[in-house]
């Protein structure tokens, strides 16, 4: 009865099957493309720093405290905890289905409430696992340079055009040392004046500020007030003054010098054995990772024309091959 149905009206049978066609192609050009699919993983992590202490005193005075206060929160299975030099982790894994933003919430509220218990200056922060926080790109940024201008060549010129790709959550360089303001005391003439590391640290940070004054208002104009007191220059910074003894002002080049320079270094890349930097790529949760990439390798073809002729950009891992390997197995 179908086939008889069928042959009678062939042209209304092929257009059946041409419209599904078209459905079917319509439907995977919308389909986001990951290897896993996008899951809550049931962790949070909380971590605190606690600055120049050993283990074991972040052990008792921190990390003892936080177990003790979370380890009634709804939904936990499991509690662990790392406790290291000048700072601690613990991880929470909860039961399957636990609401994971209601968890966060109540975990916040429990630590609000420690806060008096702890070293002054600690402040432990939630975070919650995420498997889309995962790089799926990694891009090598070689030239004939140090590692130290590579990281700032990757910080000003290839970081903000990279996270102007649609779907790009984050770019982030790694590697090198980031530029930065030193300031280096002698404790031979910091003891010679009578004075103390933090007196100069104080005496520069309170002289490094910008506050707002208010508002003044004539007839029907009103004016905005702030005190610009920020340093522009390194000789600023050289000549502020730190005290006052016997009537001569003591300045910070009378104690040691400010220089530009580089924070620093707490960790090391290494690009095939070689000092190098690299740029990892994190995508929006729920984006088309394939997409993404693509448009990544778009915006490192544009960069070409700006960066240094001696810079340039290799992608040493890409998490999207094994997507494509897959999806052109299945195809």
């Amino acid at each position: 009865m179908i086939s008889e149905k069928t042959l009678q009206h062939p042209v209304l049978v092929l257009m059946t099957f041409v419209l599904l066609g078209l459905t079917g192609i319509f439907t995977m050009s919308k389909t986001s493309l990951s290897l896993m699919p996008d899951v809550d993983m049931p962790y949070l992590m909380v971590s605190a720093t606690y600055t120049n202490a050993g283990p074991e005193s972040v052990e008792k005075s921190v990390t003892k405290i936080i177990e003790d206060t979370l380890v009634s929160v709804s939904g936990l299975k499991n509690l662990d905890s790392t406790s290291m030099e000048g700072r601690c982790q613990v991880s929470m894994e909860f039961n399957y289905g636990t609401d994971l933003e209601i968890a966060a919430n109540d975990v916040r509220t429990k630590l609000s409430r420690i806060t008096s218990r702890l070293p002054d200056d600690v402040q432990p922060n939630v975070f919650k696992m995420d498997a889309n926080s995962r790089p799926i790109l990694r891009i090598a940024v070689r030239g004939n340079r140090s590692a130290d201008d590579l990281k700032q060549i990757a910080d000003n010129y290839i970081v903000d055009v990279l996270e102007q790709a649609d779907g790009v959550g984050e770019a982030k360089s790694s590697g090198g040392r980031t530029k930065i303001v030193r300031v280096e005391i002698d404790q031979n003439r910091l003891q010679a004046y009578g004075l103390t590391l933090s007196q100069v640290a104080s005496s520069l940070s309170k002289q490094n500020i910008e506050i707002g004054g208010g508002q003044i208002t004539e007839g029907q104009k009103d004016y905005s007030v702030r005190t610009t007191g920020e340093y522009k220059s390194i000789e600023e910074i050289n000549n502020t003054v730190v005290t006052t003894k016997n009537g001569y002002d003591v300045k910070v080049m009378d104690l040691g010098k400010a220089f530009m320079g580089y924070k620093d270094s707490s960790s090391e890349v290494y690009i095939n054995g070689e000092p190098g930097v690299y740029v990892s790529i994190t995508k929006q949760s729920g984006e088309n990772t394939v997409s993404v990439a693509n448009a990544v390798y778009k915006k490192m073809e544009s960069l070409k024309e700006t960066l240094p002729s001696d810079i340039t950009m290799e992608v040493v891992r890409d998490d999207t091959d094994a997507i494509r390997d897959t999806l052109n197995t299945l195809y």
